[in-house]
């Protein structure tokens, strides 16, 4: 989530960021339907989603200085945006908790876990992103602030998405004390916010001298793991990286104006599970292309309602 005069520098981002909360959209209505090389491309959604976050505030930080009051904007306005969406998630949150079966005690322990530490509850497992993004910034903050090395940031981020990647890839192999580890702390793919918001500002800073062909390269290694799910899970940062290096070289004609961009794409994100539960439980529409053609058919519908009525979009965008 970026200014909108940080992303009038790059309106290439704001096409991206209208198109892919439809690969997240992807994700959460197509089950099987989706086939192995759509899901694999729809991986790249949030990653691109960091990255862009990412160079965005490389940017602003470049055009106002003060890193770390920058950083600091970003942990309030992440935070202030993941207390707005929860609550407007809370019916879906509050259902979960009725049809879950859960002990009072399970329930208070699987409810507390999913605000602070996963960031999603029952129905609203996207808003990961900004709760990954809140605390990838609030790091990036308390190190900056101790002035922390730019390769050490790196590392740590590095270390933390690969400590996710390798946890969830043993947990779909084995299963066994993983699995009940899972249960009690998640995936964690929480921290894998702060390795892609990481290479974004790092991106930033050296996009001069990133060579076209090694984005193509990057991405082409990527490409070709596509058809099975265990090695493309391993290289998503190689085709996320890879296509953002090429997005920046791209230009292609503004269609829509930034803003309305911007809005849609917040919309189609972050409503989008409301609509897709209304499809599946009130019309009994059943996982597949028929549930994700129409959740983003209706969840567009609510975008154009958003820019007739501009207050509907709380003013904020990703």
């Amino acid at each position: 989530m970026t200014t909108a005069a940080e992303q009038s520098q790059y309106p290439i981002f704001d096409t991206a960021k209208l198109l892919l909360p439809v690969l997240v959209i992807s994700l959460h209505t197509m089950g099987d339907a989706q086939g192995i090389l759509f899901y694999n491309a729809a991986q790249l959604a949030v990653p691109l989603f960091f990255l862009i976050s990412g160079f965005l505030t490389g940017n602003s930080i470049n055009r106002k200085g003060g890193e770390t009051d920058c950083f600091k904007k970003r942990i309030i306005q992440f935070g202030s945006l993941y207390l707005k969406w929860s609550l407007l998630y809370l019916p879906l949150t509050i259902y979960g908790w009725i049809h879950s079966g859960d002990s009072v005690s399970g329930g208070i322990f699987r409810t507390i876990r999913g605000y602070l530490w996963l960031g999603e509850q029952f129905g609203s497992w996207h808003l990961w992103y900004l709760l990954s993004s809140f605390y990838a910034f609030a790091a990036l903050y308390l190190l900056r602030k101790r002035k922390a090395a730019w390769r050490y940031i790196l590392l740590l981020g590095t270390c933390g998405w690969l400590f996710s990647t390798v946890f969830q890839y043993s947990v779909k192999v084995g299963g066994g004390p993983l699995a009940g580890l899972e249960r009690i702390f998640g995936n964690f793919r929480i921290l894998s916010g702060l390795f892609y918001i990481t290479v974004g500002l790092l991106l930033y800073r050296y996009r001069e001298k990133t060579p076209v062909w090694g984005a193509a390269v990057l991405f082409l290694i990527w490409a070709l793991a596509c058809g099975t799910e265990k090695p493309a899970q391993f290289l998503v940062p190689s085709g996320a990286v890879g296509f953002f290096c090429m997005l920046l070289r791209l230009r292609l004609p503004d269609i829509l104006p930034g803003k309305t961009k911007r809005t849609c794409s917040m919309i189609l994100y972050m409503a989008h599970m409301y609509v897709a539960f209304v499809l599946a439980m009130v019309f009994h529409i059943p996982f597949g292309w028929q549930l994700f053609l129409l959740t983003v058919l209706c969840t567009v519908v609510l975008c154009g309602a958003a820019s007739v009525f501009p207050a509907f979009s709380l003013k904020k965008e990703l």
